[in-house]
């Protein structure tokens, strides 16, 4: 078979070439070019010998690689970039299993706690005397993890239509932590168990929820009565009345009602 090679012919061949767009196939093609007019000038009389047939299609196999391999990497791009969108799908979905809002926190402590020194006072029959109560109430916060014991979905009107059926309901069992007493840090702190009811969108999502809960609290820095002073009893000989109370962190029992949503 007889081919007939120009200048021209290389140029539009280099030009037209859409599959090549990479800018490293581009420069293997001008690379090229070069050794096609180096062969041009070995033909005679018209006829490309085999040494010029062998090298055209190198020419031809090399351009063939680079384009394999720029399509390669696109791919790779390509299965990347699915694989961030699929991780974020997932982060986004366990986040929004989270709930986080106000909360009402009434406190049952150990001990009696007194608000000010000036509740504990000798009496007139050398007995001491506290205003001090072992319950207190307080506003906070509270975060949970959902774990759903139940969900469907339902409708309110119209319900032989499925498309109807747009809102979520369901019932959540979840441990929390709860934060209160916040006005100069974080004073209260507050682990237990709740129980859930939510409501959303057809999907599940975008839920505002009711929540009890029950569990244990540290209330740190609360004024009780000092060790060796007790209600009712006469001072030991010595005790001054500011020595009556001391600072300590209190435990107790903690309920919790609150209203939040995912984030």
């Amino acid at each position: 078979m007889t081919f007939f090679i120009t200048s021209s012919m290389l140029s539009f061949a280099k030009e037209d070439g859409k599959e090549i767009r990479e800018p490293n196939v581009e420069a293997s093609v001008v690379e090229n070019l070069e050794v096609q007019e180096s062969v041009a000038e070995k033909v005679e009389g018209g006829k490309i010998s085999k040494e010029i047939q062998n090298e055209l299609d190198n020419v031809n196999a090399l351009a063939e690689i680079e384009s394999q391999k720029s399509q390669i990497a696109k791919a790779k791009a390509a299965v990347k970039n699915q694989a961030q969108a699929q991780a974020t799908a997932e982060l986004e979905s366990r986040l929004g299993s989270f709930g986080f809002g106000p909360a009402l926190f009434a406190i049952n402590y150990n001990k009696n706690v007194i608000q000010e020194t000036e509740d504990v006072k000798l009496r007139g029959d050398g007995t001491i005397g506290a205003k001090g109560s072992k319950f207190a109430t307080s506003f906070g916060l509270e975060i949970h993890y959902d774990f759903n014991l139940s969900a469907s979905t339902k409708c309110f009107s119209d319900c032989e239509n499925k498309a109807n059926y747009n809102i979520s309901v369901g019932h959540v069992v979840s441990p929390f932590v709860g934060l209160y007493d916040l006005d100069n840090g974080i004073k209260g702190t507050a682990y237990g168990l709740l129980y859930g009811y939510w409501k959303g969108d057809r999907k599940g999502e975008n839920k505002t929820s009711l929540n009890m809960g029950v569990g244990w609290t540290v209330h740190k820095d609360r004024l009780v009565l000092a060790k060796g002073v007790k209600e009712g009893l006469t001072p030991a000989t010595g005790i001054k009345t500011e020595d009556y109370t001391e600072r300590q962190d209190v435990e107790g029992v903690i309920f919790m009602l609150s209203v939040n949503m995912g984030f």
